[in-house]
């Protein structure tokens, strides 16, 4: 996925309120910028560190700048949750997990609250994917999630529906970051997270983390290197 604009450096200030955060540009100018992640951020709220903002002048937008990237000591570390589905759409053909599959549909409704993020199908086999942005790790260990999350729990529960009804289902992790070798479930801040996580990996569900990487304007989601599971 390559970025249409520029990416504009600056200096992480601080966080407020879920969406919002303040940086500094090059020319000294504070701004308030978009911070498009419902997570906690946890390690990657680091005042003044250097990070990667896009720029959109649209009148319409109440904030012309989006926070993408933050450098922590040891890697780039992408923000954007909305990135993840853009990328797997653009890759899924390359998964190898994937290759019986010919279509795909994002957003499929599954119960009365519970939306996938995708469906992939050939005839009749179905495969539904859940997919999730990793930012927090532990030295060369990525975890998820960085706050509980009963929306996550939700999802575990009907993959594992999903299965029993003889169908296919994968959670895809994907991890902006580059500084990490292994996978784990964050048992520590959501221990029924990892408890369900562990239930449906037994149960059948393919579970992987690839990790993405930011090269000159393009940020592509690694699948040949799929990190160790470490659970």
């Amino acid at each position: 996925m390559r970025f249409q604009e520029p990416l504009v450096s600056g200096h992480f200030l601080k966080r407020y309120k879920r969406f919002f955060a303040d940086a500094r540009l090059p020319d000294g100018q504070e701004v308030v910028v978009h911070v498009p992640n419902t997570g906690s951020m946890k390690g990657c709220l680091i005042p003044e560190a250097e990070c990667l903002l896009t720029h959109n002048n649209d009148p319409k937008r109440k904030l012309q700048y989006t926070l993408q990237f933050i450098k922590t000591p040891s890697s780039w570390v992408g923000v954007n949750t909305h990135l993840s589905n853009k990328l797997v759409k653009e890759s899924w053909q390359k998964f190898s997990f994937l290759k019986k599959y010919t279509q795909v549909k994002p957003e499929i409704k599954v119960g009365a609250k519970t939306r996938f993020d995708f469906l992939f199908s050939a005839g009749s086999l179905y495969h539904y994917m859940e997919v999730k942005n990793v930012t927090l790790a532990d030295g060369d260990m990525a975890l998820f999630p960085d706050a509980v999350t009963q929306r996550g729990q939700k999802h575990l529960e009907e993959l594992i529906k999903i299965m029993e009804k003889g169908h296919e289902a994968s959670l895809v992790f994907t991890v902006q970051r580059t500084d990490c070798v292994k996978f784990a479930p964050a048992s520590e801040i959501d221990p029924d997270y990892a408890r369900l996580l562990q239930e449906a990996y037994k149960k059948g569900l393919q579970v992987w983390a690839f990790p993405m990487k930011l090269e000159q304007q393009v940020l592509e989601l690694d699948d040949q290197s799929p990190l160790e599971l470490a659970f």
